[in-house]
């Protein structure tokens, strides 16, 4: 009896931990996928913006992109740094931008009109997307709302 005991005891030591270590595993997985996932969009980022910078140094600007494609307005869906940017650079050349989406950054509205996606919008050439890491889901997401292309800004940076 004692050694049926104590043999529970120990399996269910053993079981309680092999449980608490599968547990272990399966967060450390879930926490290096996330951080691969973060990693590779830091890339995405530092490549975009590299590029970009070596355009800058070659006295290049995206509003070109925009001249070659017969596009006078547009919208921007993401005023991060990077919809910050390309907002100023293009501006700068005479490119209207209407109205952005971003939820975040209702502080700009001032600089542009921020829209939900929810609300009535003024038709314009292109709406350019400036995340690059979920373009396209954001694209699938709001494509039934435009009849106008929906451009990656990567796809702006590299083919200037």
């Amino acid at each position: 009896m004692k050694k049926i005991g104590g043999g529970l005891l120990v399996g269910s030591v053993i079981v309680i931990s092999f449980t608490g270590i599968w547990k272990i595993i399966v967060k450390a997985g879930t926490t290096i996928a996330e951080k691969n996932k973060l990693v590779d969009k830091y890339k995405l980022y530092f490549c975009l913006n590299n590029k970009w910078i070596s355009l800058k140094e070659s006295n290049k600007r995206l509003s070109r992109y925009f001249v070659e494609n017969q596009i006078k307005s547009i919208a921007v869906y993401g005023l991060g740094d990077v919809g910050l940017n390309l907002c100023d650079e293009i501006m700068k050349d005479g490119i209207e931008v209407k109205y952005a989406f971003d939820g975040n950054l209702i502080r700009y509205e001032s600089l542009i009109p921020i829209k939900r996606l929810e609300d009535e919008v003024e038709e314009v050439d292109a709406v350019v997307v400036t995340i690059p890491d979920e373009f396209e889901a954001i694209k699938n997401n709001i494509g039934v709302k435009f009849s106008c292309p929906i451009i990656s800004i990567d796809d702006i940076v590299y083919s200037v």
